[in-house]
């Protein structure tokens, strides 16, 4: 077993502060209770943070000299559809307003951007390395802050 770490949800102060662990060594007893009382008093278990996934393979083009040049898809960092369909989920109910995925042809692959109501758009890539470098259980919010600023130089509300 390990920790179990606890967030409150509540709107007031945190009257066991903010996070709350449930310590492996402690007896039983002891955590049976404090899980108790923390579930009543609208704490919830601290949920794994969302890490984006991305397309892999290789991206080929050919080259000025005939050749054909590839290089790992990794390094464009294309996301897959599932993570552009959370990114749409995010903004959505952040911003108030649903959310557009566009998919346009990258070399033999698919990039896909979140299209905002005025018709401006995001890429999905950008959005989704702030989440992939930033995870929420390490840096709370900072990936949703990034993604706003960027967001909000597109369509500011």
């Amino acid at each position: 077993m390990s920790d179990q770490i606890f967030r409150y949800a509540g709107t007031s102060a945190a009257p066991y502060g903010d996070p709350f662990v449930v310590r492996d060594e402690w007896l039983p007893r002891l955590k049976e209770m404090w899980i108790s009382a923390l579930i009543l008093s609208n704490y919830g278990p601290q949920l794994a943070p969302w890490i984006p996934t991305f397309e892999s393979g290789q991206v080929s083009w050919p080259g000025n000299d005939g050749s054909i040049q590839t290089l790992p898809m990794n390094k464009f960092f294309l996301v897959t559809r599932e993570t552009a369909e959370r990114l749409a989920e995010i903004f959505s109910i952040e911003k108030g307003h649903p959310l557009v995925i566009v998919e346009q042809p990258f070399f033999n692959a698919i990039q896909r951007f979140l299209k905002f109501p005025n018709g401006r758009t995001v890429a999905c890539n950008q959005l989704a390395q702030y989440y992939y470098n930033n995870p929420e259980d390490k840096f709370p919010g900072l990936a949703l802050h990034l993604s706003l600023m960027l967001i909000s130089q597109v369509w500011p509300t």
